[in-house]
């Protein structure tokens, strides 16, 4: 069982992009980045059935 956070990120340039991340050694690293927040949100799902922890801080 892993612990995971997701997310909205943004560039220096403005763009938008929602952020899955993970910690591992007690950092957060980048796991997957999507373009909208419907596929995040079915990635958390699948990531909650498959017994992972995970944190939302939109």
């Amino acid at each position: 069982m892993a612990k995971y956070r997701i997310g909205i990120s943004e560039n220096l340039l403005g763009d938008k992009r929602y952020q899955c991340q993970i910690k591992r050694f007690g950092i957060w690293w980048n796991d997957e980045s999507f373009s909208t927040k419907e596929r995040m949100l079915d990635y958390a799902r699948k990531l909650e059935k498959a017994g992972h922890i995970v944190f939302n801080y939109l």
